[in-house]
């Protein structure tokens, strides 16, 4: 197992950086994440990138610059910044790519036949808050508490919960954006190690979980979800989803990575396959998020955006790829 301080080093070979998607809006994009890292207390200064550390200001005067570049960006950042690859699984560069996204989901301000399950605000005291999975949605440890936030399916609350945050889509056609606010602290288990007599592995996608979900009884189902003893609270949003380290979610572009092995705020470069249509699709991308499955060195999560084509994308993402967090050349040189 590799510590922080050997997840990554200096590439051993020249990295061609090349981005798939609309540069066009990459940007804006970049402006305002430097302008998010620059209040985040998430970013640490230094930021650390295995044994290098480099100063956060320094850090963002360098994204600036690319910024200054904005006619053959591409080219600057391949020539005043170097590519450092992360060990990684079975090889240095190596990550597992998982994805996530925000589900939109029907629900109700009551509780009725179909929206039977309450998702709920974070409890102010810290007793209400440790209750297990089972303990909140069987036993109603929360119940009539001033705390539920709005009633759902039993299935698409526990995947809203999964992801952190999403869209519920009222009866009258409001929409709710509720975001992630705290969790109960038990551990995170994926559900799909327990239907592996169910579902073959390499058939197993967010997808199948759902549709084998959706023909148990009330007590089968609610005996496999609370195998993941992790609850996550919610709140509501008013603007845009932001990720753990304060900036706003960007679709292909958002990687969640465990904060204690690779620095919030980072530009990094992906070179990964994306799921459904099979396609090469290499870009940049911005290190600001975690997630509670997101452990080491090997594994990273990509935000795929909202809705029907992000759920399909992101629940049939498990690909390996090639990650290189980007510093410039010239903290290097000294």
């Amino acid at each position: 197992m590799k510590t922080p301080l050997d997840s990554m080093r200096l590439a051993k070979d020249t990295i061609k950086i090349q981005d798939s998607f609309d540069l066009a809006n990459f940007l804006p994009q970049l402006k305002n994440h430097i302008e998010a890292m620059k209040i985040s207390k998430f970013v640490t200064d230094p930021m650390v990138f295995g044994q290098i550390k480099i100063e956060k200001q320094k850090y963002i005067k360098a994204l600036e610059e690319i910024l200054a570049h904005s006619d053959n960006f591409i080219q600057w950042i391949s020539s005043h910044f170097s590519a450092m690859e992360v060990y990684g699984r079975n090889q240095w560069g190596e990550v597992l790519t998982t994805g996530y996204f925000q589900p939109e989901i029907q629900g109700s301000l009551s509780p009725n036949e179909k929206f039977t399950q309450a998702l709920y605000l974070l409890p102010v005291q810290e007793i209400d808050q440790g209750f297990s999975r089972a303990e909140i949605d069987c036993e109603d440890k929360l119940k009539n508490k001033g705390l539920e936030l709005v009633w759902v399916d039993p299935i698409d609350a526990f995947f809203l919960q999964i992801q952190g945050s999403g869209f519920v889509i009222l009866p009258d056609g409001k929409e709710l954006h509720l975001g992630f606010s705290g969790k109960n602290g038990k551990p995170y288990q994926a559900i799909g190690k327990f239907l592996a007599d169910q579902i073959p592995i390499e058939k197993m996608t967010a997808q199948k979980i759902i549709e084998h979900l959706k023909m148990l009884s009330p007590k089968e189902l609610h005996e496999i979800l609370n195998k993941n003893e992790s609850y996550v609270y919610f709140k509501l949003l008013s603007g845009p989803a932001h990720t753990f380290a304060g900036m706003e979610v960007i679709p292909e572009r958002t990687i969640a990575t465990d904060a204690a092995f690779f620095p919030k705020g980072a530009l990094a470069f992906l070179d990964i396959e994306e799921p459904v249509l099979g396609e090469h699709k290499p870009r940049l991308v911005f290190d600001q998020d975690t997630g509670g499955a997101i452990k080491g060195g090997g594994r990273i999560d990509l935000y795929f955006g909202r809705g029907d084509l992000a759920l399909e994308k992101a629940g049939a993402m498990k690909r390996l790829g090639k990650l290189f967090y980007l510093i410039p050349n010239s903290v290097l040189e000294h």
